[in-house]
């Protein structure tokens, strides 16, 4: 029996916030296939009257709800810890002596910046009137948040942590095993849905919004208000959707 995946129904209420990019199916056996997602985390800005604010998510869960089939706990894969790149690009001069043809190499500078990659980038060297400039970018990978796993073989859970100094998950799992789903009968179909309470929402910056004064108590009230008045309607019931069917294709 061949399988037909079909990828619809995708919302993405907030996607610089958080982006449920894709879910992908693919056969594995007869009665078995797999299937894995795109996820992207980071921050968004959002208008409000009288100014703007800035936020992210230092938490957040992915939820799937199958109907017609099931992820056993056995078959069911822990994702990766989500990690961000961090690239050291560093330039090296060496400085051509009009008396000699001896050269000493002097260290210009270095930059760093982040970016969400497994690629290894080098800079090609460039001449220019001081002598030889090479460019090399060096990677470093930083952990950025935790996933465990929880729910049943019907509705499995991955809870994204964030373990960083950065108030809100920032990186990206790019076609990331999600585990083994059996059928039990075809159309089978997945729901994902990303899903946050108010307290896994983080208010990064703000202009125009807080109270002047440094009030806590008022700034807590004013932080409950956007929530209520601006945030939930953005963030819930659920922040991202879509949905896998897998059907028989003769």
């Amino acid at each position: 029996m061949r399988k037909k995946f079909v990828f619809n129904n995708i919302q993405n209420k907030s996607p610089n916030c958080v982006l449920l990019d894709d879910i992908k199916g693919k056969h594995h056996s007869k009665h078995k296939f797999s299937i894995s997602v795109t996820l992207n985390f980071n921050e968004e800005t959002s208008d409000l009257p009288g100014g703007h604010i800035r936020y992210g998510l230092n938490r957040a869960t992915l939820n799937l709800e199958l109907d017609g089939c099931s992820m056993p706990l056995q078959d069911r894969k822990l994702l990766s810890e989500l990690q961000t790149e961090i690239l050291v690009e560093r330039s090296h001069r060496t400085l051509l002596s009009n008396s000699s043809s001896a050269s000493k190499e002097a260290n210009i500078s270095a930059e760093l910046s982040k970016k969400i990659s497994h690629k290894l980038i080098t800079k090609s060297s460039s001449n220019l009137n001081e002598g030889l400039v090479n460019e090399i970018t060096d990677k470093f990978d930083t952990l950025v948040a935790s996933i465990s796993a929880s729910g049943d073989k019907c509705k499995p859970q991955w809870h994204f942590n964030n373990v960083t100094k950065t108030p809100y998950l920032v990186g990206c799992i790019t076609n990331e095993a999600l585990g083994l789903v059996t059928i039990s009968h075809l159309p089978s179909k997945i729901k994902a849905f990303i899903k946050v309470l108010p307290r896994d929402v983080t208010i990064t910056a703000s202009d125009g919004i807080w109270p002047n004064e440094h009030n806590a108590n008022k700034h807590a009230v004013a932080r409950a208000l956007i929530w209520h008045m601006h945030l939930k309607k953005k963030l819930t019931p659920y922040v991202s959707e879509a949905e896998l069917s897998c059907e028989s294709h003769e």
